[in-house]
């Protein structure tokens, strides 16, 4: 399919694909500059996508990355699912008023 701007589907799909891996190899290395580590893990539901693996595995130097095999990489909404039910079990709920904030740690709980 040919858009009208002339660029195809496919072409602009993997351009976007090479924006999403180049910020995520970025912030890879911002992180582990400012913590000083030598191993990274990443899971959630890019972990299981193949050409990120590999673009990763690539242009990450002097960094030990793991990655789970895909059975194990779920959806971050999984993921976040489950915390919120242990968080439920273990007593901690929050008003319906409450605020939502993208960056909060697992470790905060305001």
């Amino acid at each position: 399919f040919q858009a009208e701007d002339g660029i195809r589907d496919v072409e602009r799909s993997r351009g976007l694909g090479d924006v999403y891996k180049r910020q995520i190899l970025d912030r890879i290395k911002k992180a582990v500059s400012l913590r000083k580590v030598k191993r990274v893990i990443i899971g959630g539901g890019v972990a299981s996508n193949k050409f990120i693996k590999d673009f990763l595995f690539r242009n990450l130097e002097d960094v030990d990355l793991l990655i789970p095999p895909p059975e194990l990489c779920t959806d971050n909404a999984a993921m976040v699912a489950a915390l919120a039910y242990e968080k439920i079990k273990g007593g901690e709920i929050s008003s319906l008023s409450v605020e939502a904030q993208a960056n909060l740690g697992i470790g905060i709980n305001k």
